[in-house]
């Protein structure tokens, strides 16, 4: 771990200040305390909430300004600054991994830029940005990085820090950043272009554009942890000036309704299950089960329990508890896009997406074939068990049952497309994609896939979870709908033949 990964946050985490600070609950968000800064004789820090899987990498989801006592700032002045030094603060790690990636673009410059500039070209891409590309990056920028993340290595060791450490930090940072922004548009047309690393044949243009689409992900890394609705092949604004001040009014304590956020009744009953029940299983189950084992002369039947948990019950839970979190994040990502005033003048501003609000939503008569696949999963853990107990004990009652059971669910998974267990519909909002009566968010989604042959339409998430539905024939002149709604919601569309 580099020591300025989490540099911006504070070390010990005072729980007195966390409890007092005036600071929205997010379910599955931890509340934290960023470094104090002292400002006119004044020691004030940000407390907020941020994503528990990505601390340190992404920015406070909502935030007050307090002093060292946990009472709130009111004084703006004094907020936007404690605000915008801890922003420049926290960018001390991207910036470290920003110039890994451009140092390794330095040490393995192509041999050939002819080569990778008429590949470029050939992929599609405008002849002037072929031409950038093939290039190879700036010394300069190289240079300037090294020198600033030697300023924030300094910084990390800083015991007391106050304005006085920031003022030429942020001005050199601007210096790069405005330097550096010249290759965002050229970064953005790479990736929008959708090429195939896999499918690219020569080695050495392969690795150049595996380099520089991992440029683009960790500068938008960087942009995205103040912006939370960017994705990480786009960027829509590229000014860390104006993506922070973004952040401040849209994250601020007093402009935030945590409310679309609550879990509703079935997901607190779901929770408290997963809270509940797994300590208890790992606690007192399991460790039974295993002194049982060991007090029968090691008695494998007993070990049945213990293995189904941790093949079928954990990972179930798990992908529970992952699921909420993905829905309580995306709910609150749609509830508050609004407070971003150029998320929300894109939206007032963009035909697309007024076409998509005109249309309401748009509904298809779908076969889930998804529905097939917890089934899939049950026969192939339960199979496994009684293969297992077919090779420790021979042919038993119980390994015969098993493996009975397991074939049992495995044919159970090839009827359930054929029956109406998998048929529903699906509809496209303007907020929400849903299944049924289950609502998924647009920003859950990373791509929209239409199989033509296959009459499949194909939905990606974040998670790498792929959900496949079997258009019904009547509906499919319906389709062109989903490529605005796709496009509009800045989610990749394509037509698969």
């Amino acid at each position: 771990m580099k020591k300025t990964e989490y540099a911006w946050l504070h070390r010990q985490k005072p729980k007195h200040l966390l409890k007092k600070a005036d600071v929205s609950e997010i379910p599955f968000q931890k509340k934290e305390i960023s470094r104090f800064i002292t400002l006119d004789g004044q020691r004030m820090a940000l407390a907020g909430s941020i994503v528990a899987d990505h601390k340190g990498e992404q920015f406070f989801s909502v935030f007050s300004v307090i002093d060292e006592n946990g009472d709130t700032i009111t004084d703006e002045r004094k907020q936007r600054l404690i605000h915008r030094y801890t922003a420049y603060l926290s960018l001390g790690s991207y910036l470290h991994n920003l110039l890994q990636v451009l140092a390794d673009q330095e040490q393995n410059k192509a041999a050939d830029p002819e080569t990778l500039k008429i590949f470029l070209t050939e992929s599609g891409l405008p002849i002037r940005t072929a031409e950038f590309l093939s290039e190879g990056i700036n010394p300069w920028l190289i240079r300037k990085l090294e020198y600033l993340t030697g300023r924030y290595d300094r910084l990390a060791d800083e015991t007391d820090l106050s304005a006085n450490d920031f003022k030429d930090l942020m001005e050199e940072v601007d210096q790069f950043w405005h330097n550096y922004k010249e290759r965002f548009s050229y970064l953005n047309q790479l990736a929008a272009a959708g090429l195939k690393p896999e499918k690219i044949r020569n080695p050495e243009s392969k690795e150049q554009i595996l380099r520089l689409l991992d440029e683009n992900r960790t500068k938008n890394r960087a942009l995205s942890s103040f912006t939370m609705w960017f994705q990480e092949n786009s960027t829509v604004d590229g000014s860390l000036e104006s993506v922070i001040n973004r952040h401040f009014k849209a994250a601020h304590n007093s402009m935030v309704d945590p409310s679309a956020a609550r879990l509703t009744g079935l997901e607190k009953t779901l929770l408290l299950m997963i809270k509940i029940l797994k300590p208890i299983i790992y606690v007192i189950v399991i460790p039974i089960s295993v002194l049982i084992f060991i007090g029968t002369g090691f008695n494998f039947t007993v070990l049945i329990f213990p293995l189904a948990f941790l093949l079928v019950y954990k990972p179930i839970f798990d992908q529970l508890n992952k699921h909420l979190k993905l829905k309580i994040y995306y709910r609150w990502l749609e509830s508050n896009r609004n407070l971003d005033q150029v998320e929300s003048a894109q939206i007032q501003t963009d035909e697309e997406v007024n076409q998509v609000k005109e249309m309401t939503s748009v509904t298809f008569r779908v076969t889930a074939l998804n529905r097939s696949h917890l089934c899939y999963y049950f026969s192939a853990v339960i199979f496994i068990v009684g293969v297992f107990g077919l090779f420790r004990d021979g042919t038993t009652g119980l390994a015969l049952i098993f493996i009975g059971v397991g074939l049992f669910f495995g044919l159970i998974g090839m009827i359930v497309p054929k029956t109406s267990l998998a048929k529903t519909e699906i509809t496209f909002q303007d907020h929400f994609f849903m299944e049924g009566k289950n609502e998924m968010f647009p920003a859950e989604f990373t791509a929209v896939n239409w199989i033509e042959d296959k009459n499949v339409l194909r939905l990606d998430r974040h998670n790498k979870t792929k959900f496949r539905y079997v258009i019904d024939e009547n509906d499919k002149d319906k389709l062109p709908y989903v490529a605005k709604w796709a496009e509009a919601k800045k989610i990749d569309y394509k037509i698969v033949n």
